[in-house]
């Protein structure tokens, strides 16, 4: 797979002349051309994202397994790292190392784009190249539209999750979105593309987890993009926003009814604050 190389002069001609399509969490997205995206991340260190308790490489991989750092009560969380890969052996990967392999699972992946290619500056990754959509919608305008079509777009996404499982590939924060500008893409994770073909993007980024083997910290991520996707199908199917903190559940249940929702399903979502399973997660999509 193809390493990008940018000088630092190319990488600030970028920046300077590129339209920016959005920024989040992780970094700042640019046009690059109408298939391509370049993602420059906010920081650039490329160090493992757990201090004080790692055995590194002169990659800057943290070699310690896994299950050691997870027990190790002087483990520290130093800074946000954009993505997040255990290897078959154990390993967490580095920012670089991590993309690479993300992006070399592609070949298995055919429902949705992954990140395409580390992007380098003086030997030092600055960010990744990633598919672009042309939409401007976020996920939840699909509140636009009747319950019926709702349930169906939500079924086509469910049908990308199971092949991104399968994968041990794991979006965690699919239920997101901008509290003034819901329908927008801007802080969404899943864009609704032409024929409202659902989109899950932000695959580079501290929202999912890469693994490649069904580990224990692969069955945690697994657990959280269920319980994401389950709030996020409710949300969306329902019209309502049920992470309000003020919510009246027992009127939003009785809301439901009218719009073809289990109200058991709904408030056991509420009350659990999303499934962990998938027989239930069918239920809800039926």
């Amino acid at each position: 797979m193809s390493i990008i190389s940018l000088t630092p002069t190319e990488l600030d001609k970028i920046k300077a002349t590129k339209k920016a399509l959005g920024s989040g969490v992780d970094g700042t997205v640019y046009a690059m051309d109408s298939k391509t995206v370049y993602k420059f991340y906010h920081d650039t260190s490329d160090s493992v994202c757990l201090i004080g308790a790692g055995i590194y490489d002169d990659e800057g991989v943290n070699i310690k397994p896994w299950q050691e750092l997870m027990t190790d009560n002087r483990a520290v969380r130093e800074n946000k790292k954009p993505i997040n890969y255990i290897d078959k052996e154990g390993v967490i990967l580095s920012k670089k190392a991590a993309i690479i392999k993300a992006a070399e699972k592609q070949k298995y992946v055919k429902l949705t784009k992954l990140p395409q290619a580390p992007i380098m500056v003086d030997h030092r990754l600055v960010g990744c190249a990633y598919h672009r959509y042309h939409t401007i919608w976020g996920i939840y305008a699909l509140g636009l539209y009747p319950p019926s079509v709702r349930k169906k777009v939500m079924r086509k996404l469910y049908v990308k999750l199971r092949e991104l499982y399968a994968n041990n590939i794991y979006p965690v924060t699919l239920a997101q979105k901008d509290k003034i500008h819901p329908f927008s893409r801007q802080g969404s994770n899943v864009l609704l593309g032409f024929g409202l073909e659902p989109q899950i993007i932000d695959l580079d980024g501290i929202s999912a987890f890469y693994s490649d083997t069904f580990c224990k910290a692969a069955n945690e991520a697994y657990k959280k993009s269920l319980s994401s996707f389950s709030l996020l199908a409710l949300e969306v199917i329902s019209g309502l926003d049920i992470m309000d903190e003020d919510i009246d559940v027992e009127y939003f249940v009785e809301e439901l009814k009218d719009k073809g929702i289990d109200p058991t399903l709904a408030k056991e979502i509420v009350d659990e604050y999303g499934f962990k399973d998938e027989e239930r997660i069918i239920k809800l999509l039926k």
